[in-house]
């Protein structure tokens, strides 16, 4: 019956929320000045270098070195900084995912949108992940399977697991836990697929940082994500360079993607509540906007107070024929703009600055400039 309804794969839980990060400019945010430099050894094979300085804080001056080893079932990254601080990541695909189908083009030679499959293929991933060396947080190694049927998706991870932990000294915990005690973080999460643009799921965490504490939360999740109907197609922007079809502008856009998604989440334990908003306006132009809610009731028997807090934020990315502009506000009077601009191939120049208003003087700004070499 599945299978006759015809269901897409709805992505992993990772994967929520990831239609804005790439359109707001807050991943992309930096202060001072960077440069990252990037070079292919081969076609599995890659080594980077990024230089980063003047940045406001304990480490205004940083270098990291990291190198990459990718297969088609293997991806194996590691970076090492100038504190000695190392991360290292490691992914086996258990299913050998197909290739893309190479691009074609029409009579005219613009490029055409790939026609994507009519199912997408099965994916089992193990992840591992770690990080040694840091004054700013405790060691940390995390391992993780992804697992991402046609219809669903299942996600099981244990930060930092320790099945022969110290007994628990004190507590309720004492009582139960015998000789040992497990620690560590630990997570399961499911998502399914229940019409062709709508996904539910939900997710167990289950954390015991120490013997003596422990606690268990669940998160509830939902996904909207319509595409264009039969014989529908994306506006053109409104303006293009003379002479120029779009489609050798701008990426082709596969009309089976979602053009507009809303993701919501929430954690009833924390009172934790996340909803977002994307949609792409044509090929060169996406808009997004965020909000993000704590709601907790206070307890007049334990003498504590309830909390409500919010922000929320909009923002757009626009795409020219040789730059890329994110910006963004939000409700905390920040205003944020990056600018990435290609002044050749494999040479850009990034531009990042924010003012927030909210601090005296007329606010208080944060400039970043960088640039990006690839060889």
């Amino acid at each position: 019956l599945r299978r006759g309804l015809g269901l897409p794969s709805p992505g992993n839980w990772e994967a929520l929320h990831r239609d804005i990060k790439g359109t707001l400019p807050s991943l992309h945010q930096f202060e001072g000045a960077k440069v990252d430099l990037s070079s292919v050894i081969s076609q599995n094979f890659q080594v980077s270098h990024a230089i980063q300085w003047g940045v406001a804080g304990p480490v205004p001056n940083k270098y990291s070195f990291s190198a990459g080893y990718i297969t088609e079932r293997l991806l194996l990254h590691g970076q090492l900084d100038d504190e000695l601080v190392l991360q290292g990541r490691a992914n086996y695909n258990w299913v050998v995912q197909p290739q893309p189908a190479p691009p074609t083009v029409d009579a005219n030679g613009i490029p055409q949108p790939p026609a994507g499959p009519a199912k997408p293929a099965t994916s089992s991933t193990t992840k591992v992940q770690m990080q040694l060396g840091s004054t700013q947080a405790p060691d940390m190694i995390q391992l993780e399977h992804d697992h991402c049927g046609t219809d669903f998706a299942l996600n099981l991870k244990a930060v930092n697991p320790n099945l022969i932990d110290v007994a628990p000294k004190f507590g309720a915990q004492k009582a139960r836990g015998g000789g040992r005690a497990t620690t560590g973080v630990y997570s399961a999460s499911y998502l399914q697929s229940i019409t062709r643009h709508l996904a539910v799921g939900l997710e167990y965490m289950w954390q015991r940082p120490f013997p003596e504490m422990e606690e268990a939360a669940m998160t509830y999740a939902l996904r909207y994500a319509p595409t264009l109907q039969p014989g529908q197609a994306l506006p053109n922007p409104a303006t293009l360079p003379a002479g120029i079809p779009v489609g050798q502008v701008y990426p082709p856009v596969r009309a089976t993607d979602p053009n507009r998604v809303f993701t919501a989440t929430f954690a009833p334990a924390n009172g934790a509540f996340h909803a977002s908003w994307w949609q792409r306006i044509n090929p060169r132009l996406e808009v997004a906007s965020e909000l993000q809610m704590l709601l907790t009731t206070g307890s007049p028997a334990a003498g504590t107070m309830g909390n409500r807090q919010a922000l929320a934020s909009v923002g757009f990315k626009l795409d020219t024929v040789s730059a890329t502009i994110r910006s963004s506000i939000d409700t905390m009077g920040r205003v944020t703009t990056v600018l990435e601009e290609k002044l050749a191939s494999g040479l850009s120049v990034l531009l990042s600055g924010e003012m927030d208003y909210t601090k005296g003087n007329g606010g208080a700004g944060r400039v970043g400039l960088g640039f990006v070499l690839e060889a």
